[in-house]
């Protein structure tokens, strides 16, 4: 597994880092859901910290995951501002996130 591999974990991030987005791995998609799926996810924030993550799943026979990404990550994005400023500005949620 991915996670297992600190190097494999390290080049995975430099990747999503890069590009701005993550997607979903291909093997994890082919055994969980028979290779049907593309995703792409990007990161919530509470201040610098990441706090969790919004994702988009769509199936392949519908998008390639370029034109997924085309079509759909301006509006993920434009989703994960807004969720990671209403956080960053509410310093009681921040504050309970951070205690569990």
């Amino acid at each position: 597994a991915i996670a297992q591999d600190r190097r494999k974990v390290d080049r995975l991030l430099r990747t999503v880092r890069r590009q701005g987005y993550g997607t979903s791995d291909t093997a994890y998609v082919k055994a969980v859901y028979s290779g049907a799926l593309h995703g792409i996810s990007l990161p919530i924030r509470a201040g610098d910290r990441v706090v969790g993550a919004v994702n988009v799943m769509f199936l392949r026979n519908s998008l390639t995951l370029a034109e997924g990404v085309a079509k759909l990550l301006p509006e993920l994005k434009s989703v994960a501002a807004t969720i990671s400023a209403d956080l960053t500005r509410d310093v009681e949620t921040l504050s309970r996130l951070t205690t569990r």
